[in-house]
């Protein structure tokens, strides 16, 4: 099994990497993923499972872990000499939002940064064009940020529109689901 591209928050996490063996041996090697992105991150570390690596965190271990995109890299670390590292592989991690928080009547915002950001920008356009420029400072993604015209709220717009779709893109590909950038035809003959 490779890297799951989605994971809830407080719940287990557990795959096995078995690709590994012929050139990296758990015997030899030590496996760990480091995640990132603009808010933190974390590592986890694999365990030996033969000669192939077994990645398991416990629901308590990723309770705390906050939802959001995350960028990974995997690395092996040769267990004779620390200083012979390889990373073997990386991708995209979306940690899903723990719903076991609070009491089940707590509100929650799923929505993912940038889809605050895009809604944020949006508002932002709406109430200066419906001031007709009179109202020029906003706050969006956390960032206070003062605009001159019309034209400069509508490029962050354009900015967080494709960057929501490109997160629909990657949700809908991880879920199954046909991707939403493409347009289907059908043709027809008479």
């Amino acid at each position: 099994m490779s890297e799951p591209t989605a994971l809830r928050a407080g719940d287990p996490w557990s795959w096995q990497r078995d690709d590994l063996t012929g050139t990296y041996p758990a015997t030899e090697w030590g496996l760990s993923y480091w995640f990132k992105n603009a808010a933190g991150g974390f590592e986890i570390a694999a365990a030996a499972d033969g000669e192939a690596f077994s990645v398991g965190q416990s629901s308590d271990a990723t309770q705390a872990i906050a939802a959001g995109s995350y960028a990974w890299q995997a690395r092996v670390t040769n267990l004779g000499d620390s200083g012979i590292r390889h990373v073997v592989d990386s991708g995209s991690l979306t940690v899903l939002p723990n719903l076991f928080v609070g009491v089940a009547t707590d509100p929650l915002d799923a929505r993912t940064m940038a889809q605050k950001a895009y809604d944020d920008a949006r508002a932002a356009l709406a109430s200066f064009q419906a001031t007709k420029g009179r109202i020029k400072a906003y706050t969006i993604a956390g960032r206070s940020m003062e605009f001159d015209s019309s034209a400069d709220l509508v490029s962050i717009v354009k900015f967080w529109e494709n960057e929501v779709t490109k997160e629909s893109s990657a949700n809908a590909k991880a879920t199954g689901r046909p991707n939403p950038r493409r347009y289907y035809a059908r043709m027809s003959n008479g």
